[in-house]
């Protein structure tokens, strides 16, 4: 499971995101050859946190 908690440059709780590609945030991971990749969506649990 990835969990990501988003914070402004004090530390604050930051949950100002726009929707793109119809989701508040796309994860992903590629490998060093760029030959794999996996996407992982991510949706809001909590102000400023995704899972």
């Amino acid at each position: 499971m990835i969990s990501v908690q988003l914070k402004d440059k004090k530390g604050m709780p930051f949950d100002e995101l726009e929707v793109n590609h119809e989701k508040l945030m796309h994860f992903i991971l590629i490998s060093e050859d760029l030959k794999q990749y996996i996407i992982f969506i991510l949706k809001r649990q909590v102000k400023a946190r995704l899972k």
